[in-house]
Protein backbone atom coordinates (compact mmCIF):
# COMPACT_ATOMS: atom_id res chain seq x y z
CA UNK A 1 0.00 0.00 0.00
CA UNK A 2 2.83 2.35 0.91
CA UNK A 3 4.48 1.66 -2.45
CA UNK A 4 1.29 2.61 -4.26
CA UNK A 5 1.10 5.87 -2.33
CA UNK A 6 4.75 6.68 -3.14
CA UNK A 7 4.21 5.88 -6.84
CA UNK A 8 1.08 8.04 -6.84
CA UNK A 9 2.96 10.94 -5.23
CA UNK A 10 5.83 10.64 -7.71
CA UNK A 11 3.34 10.61 -10.58
CA UNK A 12 1.58 13.72 -9.27
CA UNK A 13 4.88 15.55 -8.84
CA UNK A 14 5.93 14.68 -12.37
CA UNK A 15 2.52 15.63 -13.74
CA UNK A 16 2.53 18.94 -11.86
CA UNK A 17 6.07 19.76 -12.95
CA UNK A 18 5.23 18.89 -16.53
CA UNK A 19 2.13 21.01 -16.41
CA UNK A 20 4.09 23.90 -14.93
CA UNK A 21 6.81 23.53 -17.56
CA UNK A 22 4.16 23.45 -20.25
CA UNK A 23 2.53 26.54 -18.76
CA UNK A 24 5.89 28.30 -18.62
CA UNK A 25 6.52 27.44 -22.28
CA UNK A 26 3.10 28.69 -23.30
CA UNK A 27 3.58 31.82 -21.20
CA UNK A 28 6.95 32.50 -22.83
CA UNK A 29 5.46 31.94 -26.26
CA UNK A 30 2.64 34.34 -25.47
CA UNK A 31 5.09 36.93 -24.15
CA UNK A 32 7.21 36.44 -27.27
CA UNK A 33 4.18 36.98 -29.47
CA UNK A 34 3.28 40.15 -27.57
CA UNK A 35 6.78 41.59 -27.95
CA UNK A 36 7.26 44.08 -30.75
CA UNK A 37 10.92 43.07 -31.17
CA UNK A 38 11.15 39.30 -30.68
CA UNK A 39 13.86 36.68 -31.04
CA UNK A 40 15.98 37.03 -27.93
CA UNK A 41 17.27 40.60 -28.10
CA UNK A 42 18.62 42.20 -24.93
CA UNK A 43 19.17 45.84 -25.91
CA UNK A 44 15.63 47.18 -26.18
CA UNK A 45 13.31 47.85 -23.29
CA UNK A 46 9.59 47.85 -24.04
CA UNK A 47 9.74 51.65 -23.98
CA UNK A 48 12.48 51.72 -26.64
CA UNK A 49 10.61 49.16 -28.74
CA UNK A 50 7.58 51.44 -28.75
CA UNK A 51 9.76 54.44 -29.56
CA UNK A 52 11.34 52.71 -32.58
CA UNK A 53 7.91 51.78 -33.88
CA UNK A 54 6.89 55.40 -33.42
CA UNK A 55 9.89 56.41 -35.55
CA UNK A 56 8.89 53.78 -38.11
CA UNK A 57 5.32 55.07 -38.23
CA UNK A 58 3.42 51.96 -37.14
CA UNK A 59 2.92 51.41 -33.37
CA UNK A 60 1.99 47.73 -33.88
CA UNK A 61 4.78 46.71 -36.24
CA UNK A 62 6.49 43.39 -35.34
CA UNK A 63 10.21 42.69 -35.82
CA UNK A 64 12.30 39.51 -35.63
CA UNK A 65 15.93 39.34 -34.48
CA UNK A 66 18.11 37.93 -37.27
CA UNK A 67 21.57 38.92 -36.06
CA UNK A 68 23.09 39.43 -32.61
CA UNK A 69 26.83 40.07 -32.64
CA UNK A 70 27.68 38.53 -29.25
CA UNK A 71 25.87 35.37 -30.36
CA UNK A 72 26.63 35.23 -34.09
CA UNK A 73 30.01 36.96 -34.33
CA UNK A 74 31.32 40.48 -34.93
CA UNK A 75 32.80 39.79 -38.36
CA UNK A 76 31.23 41.59 -41.32
CA UNK A 77 30.92 38.16 -42.92
CA UNK A 78 28.68 37.03 -40.04
CA UNK A 79 26.42 40.04 -40.50
CA UNK A 80 26.01 39.50 -44.24
CA UNK A 81 25.49 35.75 -43.86
CA UNK A 82 22.47 36.36 -41.63
CA UNK A 83 21.14 39.74 -42.82
CA UNK A 84 21.57 39.94 -46.61
CA UNK A 85 18.38 39.84 -48.70
CA UNK A 86 16.07 40.05 -45.68
CA UNK A 87 14.10 43.16 -46.63
CA UNK A 88 13.65 46.23 -44.39
CA UNK A 89 15.69 46.15 -41.17
CA UNK A 90 16.38 48.12 -38.02
CA UNK A 91 19.95 47.97 -36.68
CA UNK A 92 20.75 48.84 -33.06
CA UNK A 93 24.32 49.23 -31.81
CA UNK A 94 25.57 49.53 -28.23
CA UNK A 95 28.88 51.31 -27.63
CA UNK A 96 31.49 49.82 -25.31
CA UNK A 97 32.05 53.14 -23.58
CA UNK A 98 28.92 54.28 -21.81
CA UNK A 99 26.65 51.61 -23.29
CA UNK A 100 24.88 54.14 -25.50
CA UNK A 101 22.22 52.91 -27.94
CA UNK A 102 21.81 54.17 -31.52
CA UNK A 103 21.30 52.86 -35.05
CA UNK A 104 19.35 53.15 -38.25
CA UNK A 105 16.49 51.88 -40.40
CA UNK A 106 16.51 51.06 -44.11
CA UNK A 107 13.93 49.63 -46.47
CA UNK A 108 16.73 48.27 -48.67
CA UNK A 109 17.83 44.66 -48.24
CA UNK A 110 21.47 44.43 -47.18
CA UNK A 111 23.87 43.04 -49.78
CA UNK A 112 27.61 42.42 -50.07
CA UNK A 113 27.93 44.44 -53.28
CA UNK A 114 29.89 47.64 -52.64
CA UNK A 115 28.03 50.89 -53.30
CA UNK A 116 25.57 53.47 -52.04
CA UNK A 117 21.85 52.68 -52.07
CA UNK A 118 18.97 55.08 -52.54
CA UNK A 119 16.42 55.05 -49.74
CA UNK A 120 14.05 57.97 -49.13
CA UNK A 121 12.60 56.26 -46.03
CA UNK A 122 15.89 55.57 -44.24
CA UNK A 123 16.57 57.25 -40.90
CA UNK A 124 19.07 57.23 -38.04
CA UNK A 125 18.23 57.44 -34.34
CA UNK A 126 19.62 57.84 -30.86
CA UNK A 127 17.97 56.09 -27.92
CA UNK A 128 20.54 56.86 -25.20
CA UNK A 129 23.48 59.25 -25.44
CA UNK A 130 25.93 61.09 -23.17
CA UNK A 131 24.02 64.36 -23.53
CA UNK A 132 20.80 62.90 -22.08
CA UNK A 133 18.91 63.98 -25.19
CA UNK A 134 15.61 62.15 -25.52
CA UNK A 135 15.27 59.43 -28.19
CA UNK A 136 15.41 61.24 -31.52
CA UNK A 137 14.88 60.29 -35.15
CA UNK A 138 17.14 61.80 -37.83
CA UNK A 139 15.64 62.06 -41.30
CA UNK A 140 17.53 62.06 -44.55
CA UNK A 141 17.83 65.40 -46.31
CA UNK A 142 16.01 65.91 -49.60
CA UNK A 143 17.50 66.08 -53.07
CA UNK A 144 20.61 64.12 -54.00
CA UNK A 145 21.13 63.00 -50.38
CA UNK A 146 18.71 60.08 -50.77
CA UNK A 147 21.10 58.50 -53.28
CA UNK A 148 23.61 57.92 -50.46
CA UNK A 149 21.19 56.88 -47.72
CA UNK A 150 22.79 53.47 -47.11
CA UNK A 151 26.21 52.01 -47.85
CA UNK A 152 26.75 48.34 -48.73
CA UNK A 153 30.08 46.51 -48.59
CA UNK A 154 31.27 43.01 -47.82
CA UNK A 155 33.87 44.58 -45.51
CA UNK A 156 31.41 46.39 -43.23
CA UNK A 157 28.34 45.70 -41.16
CA UNK A 158 25.26 47.95 -41.26
CA UNK A 159 26.39 51.34 -42.59
CA UNK A 160 24.37 54.48 -43.30
CA UNK A 161 24.87 57.68 -45.29
CA UNK A 162 28.13 59.17 -46.42
CA UNK A 163 30.08 57.42 -43.62
CA UNK A 164 27.60 58.77 -41.06
CA UNK A 165 27.44 55.39 -39.34
CA UNK A 166 29.88 52.71 -40.44
CA UNK A 167 30.11 49.54 -38.35
CA UNK A 168 33.28 47.86 -39.47
CA UNK A 169 34.68 44.35 -39.39
CA UNK A 170 35.40 43.00 -35.88
CA UNK A 171 33.99 46.18 -34.41
CA UNK A 172 34.27 44.82 -30.85
CA UNK A 173 38.07 44.66 -31.01
CA UNK A 174 39.24 47.53 -33.19
CA UNK A 175 38.11 51.09 -33.87
CA UNK A 176 36.71 50.31 -37.31
CA UNK A 177 33.34 51.80 -36.44
CA UNK A 178 32.90 55.53 -36.83
CA UNK A 179 30.55 58.47 -37.23
CA UNK A 180 30.76 61.28 -39.76
CA UNK A 181 27.43 62.78 -38.76
CA UNK A 182 25.73 64.79 -40.19
CA UNK A 183 26.30 64.41 -43.93
CA UNK A 184 23.15 63.26 -45.72
CA UNK A 185 21.07 62.97 -42.54
CA UNK A 186 19.67 65.99 -40.70
CA UNK A 187 21.09 66.76 -37.24
CA UNK A 188 18.36 68.40 -35.15
CA UNK A 189 20.42 68.40 -31.93
CA UNK A 190 23.48 70.45 -32.91
CA UNK A 191 25.83 67.87 -31.35
CA UNK A 192 27.29 66.58 -34.63
CA UNK A 193 29.30 63.35 -34.55
CA UNK A 194 29.74 63.53 -30.76
CA UNK A 195 26.03 63.00 -30.18
CA UNK A 196 25.90 59.22 -30.21
CA UNK A 197 28.82 58.26 -27.96
CA UNK A 198 30.54 61.52 -27.01
CA UNK A 199 33.78 60.31 -28.57
CA UNK A 200 33.53 61.93 -31.98
CA UNK A 201 34.57 59.96 -35.02
CA UNK A 202 35.31 56.42 -33.80
CA UNK A 203 34.40 53.95 -31.07
CA UNK A 204 34.31 50.25 -30.18
CA UNK A 205 31.05 48.31 -30.27
CA UNK A 206 29.79 46.17 -27.39
CA UNK A 207 26.73 44.70 -29.12
CA UNK A 208 24.80 44.85 -32.40
CA UNK A 209 21.25 43.64 -33.00
CA UNK A 210 19.57 43.62 -36.41
CA UNK A 211 15.83 43.02 -36.76
CA UNK A 212 13.93 42.29 -39.93
CA UNK A 213 10.46 43.65 -40.50
CA UNK A 214 7.69 41.05 -40.26
CA UNK A 215 4.90 41.28 -42.82
CA UNK A 216 5.78 44.87 -43.60
CA UNK A 217 3.43 45.05 -46.55
CA UNK A 218 0.58 43.05 -45.04
CA UNK A 219 -2.75 44.54 -44.02
CA UNK A 220 -2.75 42.74 -40.67
CA UNK A 221 -0.12 45.14 -39.39
CA UNK A 222 -3.02 47.52 -38.72
CA UNK A 223 -0.85 50.55 -39.37
CA UNK A 224 -2.50 53.67 -38.03
CA UNK A 225 0.18 55.97 -39.40
CA UNK A 226 1.45 55.97 -42.94
CA UNK A 227 5.17 56.86 -42.81
CA UNK A 228 5.12 57.55 -46.53
CA UNK A 229 2.25 59.99 -46.48
CA UNK A 230 2.66 62.78 -49.00
CA UNK A 231 0.72 65.95 -49.63
CA UNK A 232 -1.82 65.73 -52.44
CA UNK A 233 -3.77 68.40 -54.23
CA UNK A 234 -7.49 68.50 -54.88
CA UNK A 235 -7.10 66.18 -57.85
CA UNK A 236 -5.44 63.55 -55.68
CA UNK A 237 -2.03 64.14 -57.28
CA UNK A 238 1.15 64.61 -55.28
CA UNK A 239 1.85 68.27 -54.54
CA UNK A 240 5.53 69.00 -55.14
CA UNK A 241 5.17 72.77 -54.66
CA UNK A 242 3.27 73.10 -51.41
CA UNK A 243 0.79 75.97 -51.38
CA UNK A 244 0.85 76.90 -55.07
CA UNK A 245 -2.13 78.35 -56.88
CA UNK A 246 -0.38 79.07 -60.18
CA UNK A 247 1.31 75.72 -60.93
CA UNK A 248 -0.59 72.77 -62.33
CA UNK A 249 0.72 69.28 -61.47
CA UNK A 250 2.26 69.14 -64.95
CA UNK A 251 4.14 72.41 -64.40
CA UNK A 252 5.30 71.22 -60.98
CA UNK A 253 6.75 68.10 -62.57
CA UNK A 254 8.32 70.17 -65.34
CA UNK A 255 10.10 72.47 -62.88
CA UNK A 256 11.47 69.46 -61.00
CA UNK A 257 12.61 68.09 -64.34
CA UNK A 258 14.45 71.38 -64.93
CA UNK A 259 15.93 71.08 -61.43
CA UNK A 260 17.01 67.47 -62.20
CA UNK A 261 15.22 65.86 -59.26
CA UNK A 262 11.71 64.60 -60.02
CA UNK A 263 10.93 64.02 -56.33
CA UNK A 264 12.13 67.35 -54.93
CA UNK A 265 9.57 69.04 -52.69
CA UNK A 266 9.30 72.80 -52.22
CA UNK A 267 7.81 74.97 -49.50
CA UNK A 268 6.24 78.35 -50.26
CA UNK A 269 8.12 81.15 -48.48
CA UNK A 270 6.56 84.12 -50.29
CA UNK A 271 3.36 84.71 -52.26
CA UNK A 272 2.75 88.27 -53.42
CA UNK A 273 -1.05 88.11 -53.46
CA UNK A 274 -0.99 87.00 -49.81
CA UNK A 275 2.13 88.70 -48.40
CA UNK A 276 2.04 91.86 -50.51
CA UNK A 277 4.02 93.12 -53.48
CA UNK A 278 6.50 95.15 -51.41
CA UNK A 279 10.14 94.12 -51.90
CA UNK A 280 10.81 94.53 -48.16
CA UNK A 281 8.34 91.74 -47.43
CA UNK A 282 9.97 89.55 -50.08
CA UNK A 283 13.36 89.96 -48.43
CA UNK A 284 11.98 89.41 -44.93
CA UNK A 285 10.49 86.10 -45.99
CA UNK A 286 13.04 84.85 -48.52
CA UNK A 287 16.50 86.14 -47.55
CA UNK A 288 18.98 83.48 -46.41
CA UNK A 289 16.57 80.62 -47.10
CA UNK A 290 18.91 78.65 -49.35
CA UNK A 291 18.20 77.72 -52.99
CA UNK A 292 14.88 79.03 -54.31
CA UNK A 293 12.53 78.71 -57.26
CA UNK A 294 10.66 81.87 -58.32
CA UNK A 295 7.49 81.70 -60.44
CA UNK A 296 6.05 84.91 -61.89
CA UNK A 297 2.53 85.19 -63.31
CA UNK A 298 1.91 88.19 -65.55
CA UNK A 299 -1.32 90.17 -65.79
CA UNK A 300 -1.03 90.00 -69.57
CA UNK A 301 -2.90 87.44 -71.64
CA UNK A 302 -4.21 84.54 -69.61
CA UNK A 303 -1.49 84.75 -66.99
CA UNK A 304 1.81 83.79 -68.61
CA UNK A 305 4.18 81.88 -66.30
CA UNK A 306 7.95 82.30 -66.19
CA UNK A 307 10.71 82.67 -63.60
CA UNK A 308 14.05 81.37 -62.44
CA UNK A 309 16.01 79.17 -60.06
CA UNK A 310 19.05 80.20 -58.05
CA UNK A 311 21.30 78.17 -55.80
CA UNK A 312 22.39 81.38 -54.04
CA UNK A 313 20.29 82.51 -51.04
CA UNK A 314 18.64 85.90 -51.55
CA UNK A 315 20.07 88.86 -49.60
CA UNK A 316 19.38 92.59 -49.37
CA UNK A 317 22.96 93.67 -50.13
CA UNK A 318 23.30 95.15 -53.62
CA UNK A 319 25.37 93.34 -56.21
CA UNK A 320 25.59 90.57 -58.76
CA UNK A 321 26.05 87.00 -57.54
CA UNK A 322 27.91 84.12 -59.16
CA UNK A 323 25.74 81.06 -59.73
CA UNK A 324 26.60 78.45 -62.38
CA UNK A 325 23.49 76.45 -61.42
CA UNK A 326 21.00 79.27 -62.00
CA UNK A 327 18.50 79.04 -64.85
CA UNK A 328 15.42 80.80 -66.21
CA UNK A 329 12.33 79.12 -67.59
CA UNK A 330 9.12 79.70 -69.46
CA UNK A 331 6.12 77.51 -68.65
CA UNK A 332 3.31 79.32 -70.45
CA UNK A 333 3.90 82.06 -73.04
CA UNK A 334 2.01 83.80 -75.87
CA UNK A 335 4.09 82.05 -78.55
CA UNK A 336 2.82 78.55 -77.64
CA UNK A 337 6.41 77.40 -77.13
CA UNK A 338 6.59 74.34 -74.83
CA UNK A 339 8.00 74.79 -71.35
CA UNK A 340 11.73 75.48 -71.71
CA UNK A 341 14.75 75.76 -69.42
CA UNK A 342 17.15 78.61 -70.23
CA UNK A 343 20.69 78.14 -68.90
CA UNK A 344 23.12 80.83 -67.80
CA UNK A 345 25.91 81.43 -70.31
CA UNK A 346 29.46 80.43 -69.46
CA UNK A 347 30.59 84.04 -69.43
CA UNK A 348 27.55 85.18 -67.49
CA UNK A 349 27.79 83.13 -64.30
CA UNK A 350 29.30 86.07 -62.39
CA UNK A 351 26.09 88.03 -63.03
CA UNK A 352 23.59 85.18 -62.82
CA UNK A 353 21.53 86.80 -60.06
CA UNK A 354 21.11 90.38 -58.88
CA UNK A 355 20.51 91.23 -55.22
CA UNK A 356 19.18 94.55 -53.97
CA UNK A 357 16.95 95.82 -51.18
CA UNK A 358 15.12 97.82 -53.88
CA UNK A 359 14.22 94.81 -56.04
CA UNK A 360 12.41 91.55 -55.71
CA UNK A 361 13.78 88.35 -57.30
CA UNK A 362 15.94 89.45 -60.24
CA UNK A 363 18.10 87.42 -62.61
CA UNK A 364 21.02 88.34 -64.87
CA UNK A 365 21.70 91.85 -66.12
CA UNK A 366 18.03 92.67 -66.41
CA UNK A 367 17.05 89.32 -67.97
CA UNK A 368 14.24 89.25 -65.40
CA UNK A 369 13.79 92.01 -62.84
CA UNK A 370 10.94 92.64 -60.39
CA UNK A 371 10.44 95.80 -58.36
CA UNK A 372 8.37 97.53 -55.72
CA UNK A 373 4.60 97.12 -56.12
CA UNK A 374 5.09 95.22 -59.36
CA UNK A 375 1.35 94.61 -59.61
CA UNK A 376 0.76 98.34 -60.04
CA UNK A 377 3.91 99.80 -61.58
CA UNK A 378 5.87 99.01 -64.72
CA UNK A 379 9.31 98.50 -63.13
CA UNK A 380 9.34 94.76 -63.94
CA UNK A 381 11.13 94.05 -67.20
CA UNK A 382 12.62 91.23 -69.23
CA UNK A 383 15.74 92.40 -70.99
CA UNK A 384 16.32 88.84 -72.16
CA UNK A 385 18.73 87.49 -73.31
CA UNK A 386 21.67 89.20 -71.66
CA UNK A 387 23.29 86.60 -69.40
CA UNK A 388 21.03 83.64 -70.16
CA UNK A 389 20.91 81.66 -73.40
CA UNK A 390 17.85 82.03 -75.63
CA UNK A 391 17.26 78.65 -77.25
CA UNK A 392 13.83 79.78 -78.49
CA UNK A 393 15.17 82.67 -80.65
CA UNK A 394 12.20 84.80 -79.54
CA UNK A 395 14.21 87.30 -77.53
CA UNK A 396 12.90 89.74 -74.92
CA UNK A 397 9.24 89.21 -75.82
CA UNK A 398 9.42 85.48 -75.02
CA UNK A 399 7.87 85.54 -71.57
CA UNK A 400 4.84 87.81 -72.03
CA UNK A 401 4.88 89.14 -75.60
CA UNK A 402 6.33 92.47 -74.47
CA UNK A 403 9.70 93.34 -72.93
CA UNK A 404 8.85 96.43 -70.87
CA UNK A 405 5.88 97.80 -68.94
CA UNK A 406 5.08 94.36 -67.57
CA UNK A 407 2.58 94.14 -64.75
CA UNK A 408 2.63 91.14 -62.46
CA UNK A 409 -0.42 89.27 -61.22
CA UNK A 410 1.38 87.06 -58.69
CA UNK A 411 4.83 85.92 -57.56
CA UNK A 412 5.53 82.66 -55.74
CA UNK A 413 8.96 81.91 -54.26
CA UNK A 414 9.76 78.42 -52.97
CA UNK A 415 12.54 77.11 -50.78
CA UNK A 416 13.56 73.48 -50.34
CA UNK A 417 11.17 71.33 -48.32
CA UNK A 418 12.93 68.60 -46.33
CA UNK A 419 11.47 65.10 -46.35
CA UNK A 420 8.96 64.85 -43.48
CA UNK A 421 9.53 68.55 -42.91
CA UNK A 422 6.80 68.80 -40.30
CA UNK A 423 8.83 66.62 -37.98
CA UNK A 424 12.16 68.24 -38.76
CA UNK A 425 10.87 71.76 -38.18
CA UNK A 426 10.06 70.95 -34.56
CA UNK A 427 13.76 71.08 -33.83
CA UNK A 428 15.89 72.78 -36.47
CA UNK A 429 15.94 72.89 -40.25
CA UNK A 430 18.73 70.95 -41.93
CA UNK A 431 19.71 74.20 -43.60
CA UNK A 432 19.98 76.27 -40.40
CA UNK A 433 23.60 77.47 -40.25
CA UNK A 434 25.62 77.20 -37.06
CA UNK A 435 27.08 80.67 -37.51
CA UNK A 436 25.43 83.95 -38.37
CA UNK A 437 25.83 83.73 -42.13
CA UNK A 438 24.45 87.22 -42.66
CA UNK A 439 27.04 88.84 -40.37
CA UNK A 440 29.61 90.23 -42.80
CA UNK A 441 31.37 92.31 -40.12
CA UNK A 442 32.53 89.46 -37.88
CA UNK A 443 33.70 86.70 -40.20
CA UNK A 444 35.39 83.61 -38.77
CA UNK A 445 38.26 82.56 -41.02
CA UNK A 446 39.73 79.07 -41.03
CA UNK A 447 43.38 78.84 -42.07
CA UNK A 448 43.83 75.69 -44.18
CA UNK A 449 47.37 76.33 -45.46
CA UNK A 450 50.21 78.63 -44.44
CA UNK A 451 53.71 78.96 -45.90
CA UNK A 452 56.04 81.74 -44.74
CA UNK A 453 59.75 82.37 -45.30
CA UNK A 454 60.55 78.95 -46.74
CA UNK A 455 64.09 77.63 -46.36
CA UNK A 456 63.91 75.57 -49.55
CA UNK A 457 62.86 76.07 -53.15
CA UNK A 458 59.80 74.17 -54.41
CA UNK A 459 60.62 73.99 -58.12
CA UNK A 460 58.09 71.28 -58.99
CA UNK A 461 54.38 71.33 -58.35
CA UNK A 462 53.31 70.20 -54.87
CA UNK A 463 49.66 69.24 -54.41
CA UNK A 464 47.97 70.32 -51.18
CA UNK A 465 44.70 68.74 -50.05
CA UNK A 466 42.38 69.60 -47.17
CA UNK A 467 38.90 68.76 -45.91
CA UNK A 468 36.46 71.33 -44.53
CA UNK A 469 32.87 71.28 -43.28
CA UNK A 470 30.77 74.14 -44.65
CA UNK A 471 28.74 76.35 -42.31
CA UNK A 472 26.59 78.40 -44.70
CA UNK A 473 25.20 78.28 -48.22
CA UNK A 474 27.93 80.68 -49.40
CA UNK A 475 31.57 79.78 -48.71
CA UNK A 476 34.66 81.70 -49.85
CA UNK A 477 38.12 80.29 -50.59
CA UNK A 478 40.79 83.01 -50.43
CA UNK A 479 44.51 83.05 -51.34
CA UNK A 480 46.86 85.73 -49.98
CA UNK A 481 50.39 85.79 -51.40
CA UNK A 482 53.63 87.73 -51.46
CA UNK A 483 56.90 86.85 -53.26
CA UNK A 484 59.75 89.19 -54.12
CA UNK A 485 62.12 88.89 -55.97
CA UNK A 486 61.02 85.38 -56.93
CA UNK A 487 57.72 83.87 -58.05
CA UNK A 488 54.96 81.82 -56.44
CA UNK A 489 52.70 79.77 -58.71
CA UNK A 490 49.17 78.54 -57.92
CA UNK A 491 47.18 76.32 -60.30
CA UNK A 492 44.53 73.60 -60.56
CA UNK A 493 42.42 74.82 -57.64
CA UNK A 494 39.51 72.53 -56.89
CA UNK A 495 36.72 72.34 -54.33
CA UNK A 496 34.54 69.23 -54.52
CA UNK A 497 31.54 67.98 -52.62
CA UNK A 498 32.91 64.98 -50.71
CA UNK A 499 29.64 63.10 -51.07
CA UNK A 500 29.18 63.14 -54.84
CA UNK A 501 32.50 64.57 -56.10
CA UNK A 502 30.72 67.55 -57.68
CA UNK A 503 33.10 70.39 -58.58
CA UNK A 504 31.99 73.61 -56.86
CA UNK A 505 34.50 76.09 -58.27
CA UNK A 506 34.50 77.73 -61.68
CA UNK A 507 37.65 77.93 -63.78
CA UNK A 508 39.94 76.60 -61.06
CA UNK A 509 42.69 75.94 -63.61
CA UNK A 510 42.43 79.47 -65.14
CA UNK A 511 42.10 77.87 -68.59
CA UNK A 512 38.72 79.28 -69.67
CA UNK A 513 39.41 80.29 -73.26
CA UNK A 514 37.12 83.34 -73.23
CA UNK A 515 37.93 84.72 -69.79
CA UNK A 516 40.87 83.43 -67.75
CA UNK A 517 39.66 85.22 -64.62
CA UNK A 518 36.11 83.82 -64.89
CA UNK A 519 34.64 83.11 -61.47
CA UNK A 520 37.46 84.74 -59.50
CA UNK A 521 37.53 87.96 -57.52
CA UNK A 522 41.01 89.45 -57.74
CA UNK A 523 40.91 93.03 -56.54
CA UNK A 524 44.08 94.61 -57.91
CA UNK A 525 45.84 91.28 -58.39
CA UNK A 526 44.24 90.33 -61.71
CA UNK A 527 47.44 91.03 -63.66
CA UNK A 528 49.08 87.99 -62.10
CA UNK A 529 47.00 85.55 -64.15
CA UNK A 530 49.60 84.75 -66.74
CA UNK A 531 50.44 82.57 -69.69
CA UNK A 532 54.03 81.90 -68.77
CA UNK A 533 56.62 79.19 -68.46
CA UNK A 534 55.87 76.97 -65.51
CA UNK A 535 52.08 77.00 -65.85
CA UNK A 536 50.21 73.85 -66.83
CA UNK A 537 49.08 73.68 -69.51
CA UNK A 538 49.17 77.42 -70.29
CA UNK A 539 47.69 79.71 -67.59
CA UNK A 540 48.14 79.90 -63.82
CA UNK A 541 48.39 82.47 -61.03
CA UNK A 542 52.02 83.70 -61.05
CA UNK A 543 52.82 86.25 -58.36
CA UNK A 544 55.93 88.43 -58.28
CA UNK A 545 55.27 91.33 -55.90
CA UNK A 546 56.64 92.85 -52.70
CA UNK A 547 53.14 93.50 -51.34
CA UNK A 548 50.47 91.02 -50.29
CA UNK A 549 47.88 90.36 -53.00
CA UNK A 550 44.79 88.22 -52.78
CA UNK A 551 42.25 86.45 -54.97
CA UNK A 552 39.15 84.50 -53.98
CA UNK A 553 36.05 82.71 -55.18
CA UNK A 554 32.71 82.22 -53.47
CA UNK A 555 30.89 78.95 -54.14
CA UNK A 556 27.57 77.53 -53.05
CA UNK A 557 26.64 74.35 -51.23
CA UNK A 558 24.47 73.30 -48.31
CA UNK A 559 25.64 73.90 -44.73
CA UNK A 560 27.28 71.00 -42.85
CA UNK A 561 28.70 69.44 -46.01
CA UNK A 562 32.21 68.04 -46.21
CA UNK A 563 34.21 69.50 -49.09
CA UNK A 564 37.63 68.49 -50.42
CA UNK A 565 39.98 71.37 -51.26
CA UNK A 566 42.98 70.87 -53.55
CA UNK A 567 45.51 73.14 -55.25
CA UNK A 568 49.01 72.96 -56.74
CA UNK A 569 51.77 75.30 -55.57
CA UNK A 570 55.46 75.95 -56.24
CA UNK A 571 57.90 78.81 -55.60
CA UNK A 572 61.24 79.76 -57.11
CA UNK A 573 63.24 81.37 -54.29
CA UNK A 574 63.77 81.43 -50.53
CA UNK A 575 63.73 84.48 -48.31
CA UNK A 576 61.87 86.59 -45.74
CA UNK A 577 59.36 88.11 -48.16
CA UNK A 578 57.61 84.95 -49.28
CA UNK A 579 54.14 84.20 -47.97
CA UNK A 580 51.14 82.12 -48.98
CA UNK A 581 48.06 81.89 -46.75
CA UNK A 582 44.91 80.03 -47.80
CA UNK A 583 41.76 80.66 -45.78
CA UNK A 584 38.15 79.60 -46.04
CA UNK A 585 35.16 81.31 -44.47
CA UNK A 586 32.75 81.51 -42.83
Amino acid sequence: MLKLIVIWLIFMVIFTLGDNLKSDTVRKQQQEQQQLFSGGGTLLSSEYQEKLNSFYGNPKQKWKLIYKATRDGFNAEDFHRLCDDKGPTISIAESKDGGYLFGGFTTQSWTSVTGYKKDEKAFLFTLTNPFKIAPTKFLIASGAAVESAVFHSEYTGPSFGDAELVIGDRSNLSITTHWNFPEVYVDTTGKDDKLFTGSGNSFIVKEIEVYKCLNCNDDDNDSTTDPNHCDVNADGQQELFKGTTVLSPEYQKKLNEFYDNPKQKWDLCYKATIDGFGVKTFHQKCDNKGPTMTIIQSSDGDGYLFGGFTNVPWTSSSGYKTDPKAFLFTLHNPHHIPAAKLLVSENGVNSAVYHSSFYGPSFGRGDIRTGENSNLTVIPSTNFPQIYLDTTKIGDILFTGISDDIKIKDIEVYKFLNLNDAEVSKERSSFTPRVNCSDTENINYTLVYYMSNPTYVQKTWATKTFTYRTKCFNTTLRFEMQNKPGHTFIDNISVKNARNNEELLINGDFENTNNHKLGWNYGSAVQYIKNTNGCEPTYCYNLNADSVYWFSQTFHTEPNRLINIKFDIKWSTVGPDILTAVTIYP
